[in-house]
């Protein structure tokens, strides 16, 4: 493909799909995208978003980095919908020319709905409602295919993860946090306690051997040191539901699919 330079044998667009991919499963992963809503993070900026803690990660979300990815899954649809005339773009150029005309006057939300709707030529309260006012998760791979691109989960399906973040701190093992759903939490372990020993063995670098041979399910007895206060809490070994995103373009895309993609990337 002579319009993407080829670097280290990938080229500029894998590169930039690769991005694409990586950056979307930074969202997914965020335990707080099934919490707030991104026009409650918004509204929160100022009092939550600015203001972070050990657990802001579990009940927040980004709404630079979720916006910027659920902004794409809209311009996909508003592509699909003019059959590629129209985009994101022309929503922008729209608000724009609008507010030139009454700069003293700003949008209310349903006027911006309402200029949203007059360039797709459909009605979009159902995907703001869901995913932008709501926490519904969004369908990534079914934009990405309007595009004739396949977004593939390239996770290991029996891989362990605890959900702690740990820190050496003068050889004690501390938890900075704490991913909400996985078994550090559900066993009430959290941020600024000590771990001290799994199953009898206190903890060391390389740790993670010391489960190697046990599976998902299975529990562990975990000494932590709290406040001062030494006690065993048991914890369940869960699955790493942690998406590996990969996107890649199909074999055989449709003229429409090409035609929406090269759009995308500029082409």
């Amino acid at each position: 493909d002579d319009y993407f330079v080829y670097r280290s044998g990938v080229s500029a667009k894998q590169e930039y799909l690769n991005i694409v991919a990586e950056n979307l499963g930074k969202v997914v992963n965020q335990p707080g995208d099934g919490f707030q809503s991104l026009a409650e993070s918004s509204f929160d900026t100022w009092i939550k978003y600015y203001r972070q803690h050990e657990n802001s990660h579990n009940n927040q979300v980004n709404y630079y980095t979720k916006g910027a990815v659920v902004s794409m899954a809209l311009n996909f649809l508003i592509m699909d919908a003019t059959n590629g005339k129209r985009s994101l773009d022309d929503v922008m150029k729209l608000l724009y020319e609008s507010y030139l005309k009454r700069p003293a006057q700003g949008f209310s939300e349903a006027e911006v709905l309402a200029l949203f709707e007059q360039v797709a030529g459909v009605s979009l309260k159902s995907f703001f409602d869901q995913h932008i006012y709501g926490t519904v998760p969004v369908d990534y791979a079914a934009y990405f295919k309007l595009l004739g691109l396949n977004l593939k989960d390239t996770r290991e399906q029996d891989a362990l993860y605890l959900g702690w973040t740990l820190s050496v701190k003068e050889n004690r093992w501390m938890v900075t946090k704490v991913d909400a759903g996985y078994g550090a939490y559900n066993a009430g372990i959290s941020a600024e306690d000590e771990i001290l020993a799994i199953n009898g063995y206190r903890m060391h670098q390389g740790w993670e051997k010391m489960l190697a041979h046990l599976k998902t399910g299975e529990k562990v007895d975990v000494l932590i040191s709290r406040g001062g206060i030494i006690r065993t809490v048991q914890m369940e070994l869960t699955a790493d539901k942690r998406v590996r995103y990969k996107l890649e373009e199909i074999a055989q895309p449709t003229e429409r699919q090409l035609l929406l993609r090269n759009l995308w990337l500029g082409r």
